[in-house]
């Protein structure tokens, strides 16, 4: 194979289907930006399928905050802790054995959908019980 290590200052640009193997590491006041970010999600690459129990309870341990990072103290931040998201969905968690934990944002949506699901669940039988004590006081 044909590693190369290569330093890039100013604009890089890949077309003809280049790509990166392994990881890319920026720092924390480092940011990517692009059109579209997809992840790898075919069904065929997966195994152990199940729907994600207790999304409520997961999303009601999240504690949303704000912040700035001590490095960029000028740029309020909102997002979460890693060590307080590790307790509620470790799956979204990650180190790369600097110390420092990361969160993938994106994953984050699988548990949310969930969570509203189940609160519409909720609602929708709510709202029954409702109708039917309305209709029980109106015929009285």
């Amino acid at each position: 194979s044909n590693l190369a290590i290569v330093n890039v200052t100013g604009k890089l640009t890949a077309s003809n289907g280049a790509s990166i193997t392994g990881d890319v590491l920026l720092g924390e006041n480092d940011s990517i930006k692009a059109g579209t970010f997809i992840t790898y999600s075919d069904a065929t690459l997966k195994e152990n399928i199940e729907v994600i129990s207790n999304p409520i309870d997961k999303v009601m341990s999240m504690r949303g905050v704000t912040y700035n990072f001590k490095s960029n103290s000028e740029n309020p931040e909102v997002g979460f802790l890693a060590q307080e998201m590790k307790q509620a969905v470790p799956e979204v968690v990650y180190g790369n054995g600097d110390g420092n934990l990361g969160i993938d944002y994106a994953k984050l949506t699988s548990v949310l959908v969930e969570a509203i699901k189940t609160q519409q669940t909720q609602i929708q039988e709510q709202q029954s019980q409702i109708d039917e004590l309305k209709d029980t006081l109106l015929k009285k």
